[in-house]
């Protein structure tokens, strides 16, 4: 929503906006002369409106929202806006459960780096370029996050589309693992050349209808179309060996964790497929920061490292764990974790569990709501007497900077999609 709220502020347009709580980006707009607002109050809305856009994840008893609807203004989801700045331009859509920000993230970072004019709508802020829109007013190229939730990605037709992974999530959605397959196998069809579809060699391997579209594969198997091959973590960096229609190359990738080096290899796919050239994608993989919050490192000394992370399905935690097993090997992992809404805590508490066991500690929070109405017997109580970590807690808000203050860490990871992100500054003050 951001990410549209700047492109269309970058033409001149007046932008007002609502959001349920301050954070770094929505103070971010407001510097950049957008007017936000945080109290859900038709009283607050301008005068004059053209044109409503809505992202699915408000609450339908949002009052502004019926507000609007009765004043007949037009609406458009943020997917189908997308859809429509997206023509006349070749598109790259990365869609995928996980890891679809820090793809878009790096494709958009090797064509700045290969001097390709490109527009960007990226789910998070890349730390290169310190803001979640690229807008070349001479881009051929957009590329563009592919949203799985309420089917959003159903909207955009490309020139280039990946699917990362395919786990179950959104129940409040879709019924089954069926029907989220066929939303994907939907999205995937219309795209212009066949042979421009590319997935997760796993995620081919799970959904034969997806492997009916003849795509191109990725992982780290010789046998897949694109591979990375002799895997090594050298000063900080992955150093790897880029297979691909028999031609090889060595290339430095900056990545935190075997999870996003999976994320580059993506990244490498979709813009050989767009023809950029191997050296410029060298080059931006060395140079490559990360986005914030997709395990963002924010203190690191031979005492304590502090981590944050938007991890909120069970893999995605999994994957953030087993990164800092990974990175700093002998030292101890704890894991503040904010479950985000009650029914994805309540469809997966055993799998979140599950994930969250191969910390050494775990901190739940109190569930993040978002959009969603308590549901009775639903809270973090319910991932808690399933944890089998050596230690584990609960903690209200109003506790958690208490505790920290009052303990000592050497591995610290502040994780969940929900407003986890505002204990980031203070926590990292009180470990330094």
């Amino acid at each position: 929503m951001s990410a549209l709220a700047r492109f269309f502020h970058k033409q001149g347009k007046y932008i007002a906006g609502y959001d349920k709580t301050p954070t770094d980006l929505t103070l971010s707009l407001e510097k950049e002369g957008m007017y936000v607002h945080y109290s859900d109050d038709p009283a607050l809305l301008p005068e004059e409106i053209d044109l409503v856009v809505f992202t699915p994840a408000i609450p339908i008893n949002n009052l502004e929202l019926a507000y609007l609807k009765e004043k007949k203004i037009l609406f458009v989801k943020r997917s189908e806006l997308l859809g429509i700045i997206s023509e006349g331009l070749h598109t790259i859509a990365v869609a995928g459960t996980h890891g679809k920000t820090t793809i878009t993230t790096m494709v958009a970072h090797i064509f700045i780096t290969a001097g390709i004019p490109v527009s960007a709508f990226m789910g998070g802020v890349s730390a290169n370029y310190n803001t979640n829109l690229i807008a070349d007013d001479q881009s051929q190229w957009m590329i563009v996050e592919a949203d799985e939730f309420d089917r959003s990605f159903l909207h955009l037709t490309s020139d280039i589309s990946l699917i990362s992974s395919m786990d179950f999530d959104h129940t409040d959605i879709y019924s089954s693992e069926n029907e989220l397959e066929d939303a994907f196998f939907q999205f995937a069809s219309p795209t212009k050349n066949n042979q421009n579809l590319i997935v997760k060699t796993s995620v081919a391997k799970k959904s034969p209808k997806i492997k009916t579209l003849n795509p191109e594969v990725y992982g780290f198997a010789e046998t897949d179309d694109f591979s990375f091959q002799n895997t090594a973590f050298v000063n900080g960096k992955y150093k790897v060996v880029l297979k691909y229609k028999e031609k090889y190359k060595e290339l430095y990738v900056c990545a935190n964790g075997r999870h996003n080096l999976e994320n580059a290899l993506a990244a490498v796919a979709l813009s050989i497929k767009a023809g950029v050239s191997l050296d410029a994608i060298a080059q931006a993989l060395e140079s490559y920061k990360g986005v914030k919050r997709r395990f963002e490192i924010h203190l690191q000394t031979s005492e304590i490292v502090f981590v944050d992370d938007y991890a909120h399905h069970p893999e995605e935690i999994k994957a953030c764990i087993s990164s800092a097993r990974e990175l700093f090997p002998d030292k101890k992992v704890t894991v503040m974790f904010q479950p985000h809404l009650y029914s994805r805590t309540q469809s997966f508490a055993a799998e979140f569990a599950t994930s969250l066991s191969a910390a050494d500690q775990v901190i739940l929070m109190d569930i993040y709501p978002a959009r969603e109405l308590p549901i009775p017997g639903v809270d973090s109580q319910l991932i808690s007497k399933q944890l089998s970590c050596p230690q584990k807690l609960l903690l209200s808000d109003e506790e958690v900077l208490d505790f920290i203050d009052e303990n000592s860490f050497e591995v610290f990871i502040t994780m969940g999609a929900g407003n986890i992100d505002r204990f980031v500054q203070p926590i990292k003050t009180i470990l330094s």
